[in-house]
């Protein structure tokens, strides 16, 4: 009769151990990768699940500033500490948001935000204003009839707390001081701003438009003044984020212009009640200047973008957004 050796039994034990802890752990393995991939789609389904729904906006925090006017442009810095706005007047307000407390809900409601900047752009009642926004927002403004000032807002931390944000208002250096838009000092009707990206790590210059009283299209590039007359007076303009498409609406007339270094270029002209018999009340370019959305009267929203038509882009209306019924 044979037997075996102590220490072949440990061998065996040893190896039916590490046998036994090899398929657990791969066992573990399988199942931790079936999990993962539970969790993924239950992460991908909350994702998907609010598209169905409507869209909704809830008040999360609301406060005031001291701003003479009416704002026609409002944001925050980088790290929500700060709201600014640039009223009707032109007096750009910048304020520190109130801090977050037990109030009672009441109370929160007539929160007032401390004013840390606030001054004047503008000598006249009614500028002529734009506005780029960025990390550093960049305004301009119609400071004296016919002349605009273009300054930039900044925000640096505090040198001594660094989770302090102070604004800081300065002239925008490209433009290298004041820019006469209207020598004969008239005031101007409308006004357009775009500060181009940098292309291909050259500096591309900025952009500025305006219409002015006697309906003349005045465009302002790289300090070069060109002036277009119109036939009738402009009623919005806006310019696409990188200074090359133009859209100045003339009530129900709608021209698409095509800027570059060399010349400025009217590419298309449309009438808009063609398209859509509810008079337009205002037109916004989407961030990216791609989409073109149109307001009308009847509450629609309507969104274009260029599409290739024989070769050639062409602005097309690509859907309408229609209010809930009983709401504008």
């Amino acid at each position: 009769m044979t037997h075996s050796s102590p220490s072949l039994t440990d061998t065996k034990r040893t190896r039916r151990l590490k046998d036994k802890l090899t398929r657990q752990t791969v066992r573990l393995g399988g199942v931790m990768v079936f999990v993962t991939l539970l969790l993924l789609f239950f992460y991908l389904l909350t994702v998907v699940i609010p598209l169905f729904y409507q869209a909704s906006v809830t008040v999360s925090e609301r406060f005031s500033i001291s701003s003479p006017g009416t704002p026609r442009f409002i944001g925050t810095d980088n790290r929500n500490q700060l709201v600014y706005g640039l009223d009707e007047t032109g007096v750009l307000t910048v304020a520190r948001r109130p801090s977050q407390s037990s109030a009672p809900k009441e109370a929160a409601l007539s929160a007032q935000a401390k004013t840390v900047l606030q001054r004047s752009l503008s000598s006249i009642s009614r500028p002529a204003m734009s506005w780029a926004q960025g990390t550093a927002p960049v305004v301009a403004v119609e400071r004296v009839p016919g002349q605009i000032d273009v300054w930039q807002l900044s925000f640096r931390n505090h040198y001594q707390d660094s989770h302090t944000v102070i604004p800081q208002l300065s002239p925008m250096s490209a433009f290298g001081g004041s820019v006469t838009m209207d020598p004969e000092g008239q005031s101007l009707d409308k006004l357009a701003l775009a500060i181009p990206d940098s292309l291909h790590g050259q500096p591309t210059a900025p952009v500025l438009v305006a219409a002015t009283a006697d309906n003349q299209l005045v465009i302002y590039r790289g300090r070069h003044r060109a002036s277009l007359p119109l036939n009738a007076p402009v009623s919005e303009l806006a310019l696409s984020a990188d200074g090359q498409r133009l859209f100045v609406r003339q009530h129900h007339i709608l021209s698409v212009w095509q800027l570059t270094n060399e010349e400025s270029v009217k590419r298309e002209r449309l009438n808009l009640s063609n398209v859509n018999a509810s008079p337009v009340i205002t037109m916004r370019l989407l961030a990216g200047g791609r989409s073109l959305m149109l307001q009308h009267q009847n509450g629609d929203l309507t969104q274009w973008f260029d599409v290739i038509k024989s070769g050639e882009p062409s602005l097309t209306k690509v859907r309408t957004f229609r209010p809930v019924q009983g709401q504008k």
